[in-house]
């Protein structure tokens, strides 16, 4: 099964809607039609577009020295946000510790008949809910973490090589590429319109800048 690099992130520009692409003689197109005071409506190939793209990663160069300030700026986030994790979490735990006390006082109240099945039931329904919801906040925590080393892997991997990476990379990879350093990735006719997300758009507007070496 053909493998389209740009389906699901490219849109077509007079209509907003994602371009899915199609294969014609193992060449894979996307339909531009006319849009405003563009020449014509046209079928182009994916390989153009990725050219296109190609040169916007070129663009994402950061000196050694700049990068080297990178890494010791991430390390202090991370070493900031561990810190603030862990004292959430026994913040947290305390929390839960403190809701199975009441709920090991509430069935003792119950064994001995001082309240009512259904006042148990009732409140204790109550606190179970409150442990799954701080179960669910130590879970979020996790997936911060687990998103923000992915985010941290690809910063520093293309902040070094973009180009080489994105050139080498298969089809799904360019996604995983694109939908990280661009948004709002547009096709009219032959030329594609883009945002840079941050920081890529003021790693590419400093690039073959003096200004990096007054950083």
């Amino acid at each position: 099964k053909k493998e389209y690099a740009l389906k699901g992130v490219l849109r077509n520009k007079a209509t907003g809607r994602l371009m899915s692409g199609s294969t014609v003689k193992g060449n894979t197109y996307y339909y531009s039609p006319k849009y405003k005071d563009s020449p014509a409506s046209k079928n182009v190939k994916e390989e153009i577009i990725l050219k296109q793209i190609e040169k916007v990663f070129k663009k994402i160069i950061i000196p050694d020295h700049v990068l080297t300030k990178l890494r010791e700026s991430l390390k202090v986030t991370n070493d900031a946000k561990n810190k603030y994790k862990i004292d959430a979490i026994e913040q947290i735990q305390r929390r839960y510790k403190n809701i199975d006390r009441k709920l090991n006082k509430l069935l003792d109240m119950c064994i001995a008949d001082s309240i009512t099945q259904e006042v148990h039931d009732k409140k204790a329904s109550t606190l179970n809910q409150d442990k799954k919801d701080l179960e669910l906040k130590i879970k979020q925590f996790d997936n911060a973490d687990e998103k923000f080393a992915i985010t941290v892997h690809y910063l520093l991997e293309l902040s070094s090589r973009a180009h080489e990476l994105f050139k080498s990379s298969k089809p799904h990879q360019k996604r995983q590429l694109i939908n990280f350093v661009l948004s709002n990735l547009t096709l009219d006719v032959e030329k594609i319109g883009y945002d840079l997300n941050k920081p890529f758009d003021v790693i590419a507007k400093f690039v073959n800048s003096p200004d990096w070496y007054t950083q």
